[in-house]
């Protein structure tokens, strides 16, 4: 197993690309709006410096679809972890490649990785801040992967509850969908498979969060409706 001091001075190799400096927007008026918009960029410094365990694995055909990690699974301890989390929810609201699919692929493997929750509560705070900026991207396809890593968060024992004071920050981004009475919804045009996946979101954070996450859910989100027939 490679020691941690190892980690710190390793230099990981990755292939520069050309990338157009998409950064999904944070809204004006959001706590420290400009300073974490300055703060997203910094992933791609990580990456193109190779200060992150991570390459691409350019071996497949099309788009990049693979990481390759210098470390196994089993290799990350939790010191690491705590320190990688943050780093690579920085990428999160970056809409270029191949940045966009180093921090999420990225993020996901990290997760999966995470044998307590003590590196994610660790990290909240900032994987908060990230989830909340991307979830304000007007790219639909960036909205679903927040989703999913929110569902991934909220599926990790302990992680659930320790969500619930957050959902003030990271809820308003849906309200734009869930918003809409039933009578409305034929009026405009709603992206159908976004509106599910929210629910589906929704439903799985009230279930994880404990006897106190509904209650946060519908302050936030009036209109939403408990899953469990509350």
């Amino acid at each position: 197993m490679t020691g941690l001091a190892n980690f710190r001075r390793s230099s990981f190799s990755a292939r520069p690309l050309k990338t157009d400096n998409k950064v999904a927007p944070t809204r004006k008026n959001g706590l420290n709006a400009m300073s974490e918009n300055d703060q997203w960029p910094l992933f791609r410094h990580y990456f193109s410096t190779g200060a992150l365990p991570v390459k691409i694995d350019h071996n497949s055909v099309g788009p990049p679809t693979k990481l390759k990690w210098t470390y196994t699974q089993r290799e990350l301890s939790e010191e690491m972890l705590r320190m990688l989390l943050p780093k690579f929810a920085l990428g999160l609201p970056l809409l270029d490649q191949p940045y966009r699919f180093v921090a999420e692929r990225g993020f996901g493997d990290l997760l999966d990785a995470c044998k307590s929750s003590r590196p994610v509560i660790a990290s909240l705070p900032q994987i908060v801040r990230a989830i909340r900026a991307a979830l304000y991207s007007f790219d639909n396809h960036k909205k679903r992967e927040m989703l999913k890593a929110l569902i991934k968060l909220s599926m990790i024992q302990g992680v659930g509850p320790a969500l619930v004071p957050f959902y003030r920050q990271l809820l308003p981004p849906l309200r734009v969908v869930n918003h809409i009475s039933a009578a409305d919804r034929n009026k405009i045009s709603i992206d159908r498979d976004l509106e599910r996946d929210i629910e589906v979101t929704l439903n799985e954070l009230e279930k994880s969060g404990g006897p106190n996450a509904y209650i946060n859910i519908k302050y936030v989100l009036p209109m939403y409706e408990s899953c469990r027939g509350i």
